[in-house]
């Protein structure tokens, strides 16, 4: 996904019927993450398309974006479950979900991507 996201092309390349996609907006209102949730049956919250800016990556900006998507998706829908899928090679995500209680699955679909799961 392009960094910086903006221009009415964001909108539509973001729009899922499906997705309830969030933003994190620092004081100034410059954009510093974007990610979004939806939900996956039986009852799984699966977080998708999580960027921070790359000014921004290292300071836990993704925690803070997770913990709102979670929170966000709870007041619609119990889940037993938050999933997120990660690029096997991008070390940094992988340890930042690990931090954040995310175990990968075991039952692997592809060598590129990492699905995590945690249980609230």
């Amino acid at each position: 996904m392009p960094w910086p996201l903006d221009g009415p092309e964001l909108a539509l390349a973001l729009y899922r019927e499906y997705a309830h996609p969030r933003a994190l907006v620092d004081e100034t209102g410059a954009l510093v993450a974007f990610g979004e949730y939806y939900f996956k049956p039986p009852a799984t919250v699966r977080f998708a398309r999580l960027i921070v800016a790359p000014n921004r990556r290292g300071q836990r900006i993704i925690d803070t974006l997770i913990d709102r998507l979670a929170a966000d998706a709870a007041r619609h829908r119990t889940s037993d479950t938050l999933e997120l899928a990660v690029f096997a090679d991008n070390s940094p995500a992988k340890r930042a979900n690990l931090r954040l209680g995310f175990i990968p699955r075991q039952d692997v679909l592809s060598d590129a991507i990492l699905t995590m799961q945690r249980h609230p």
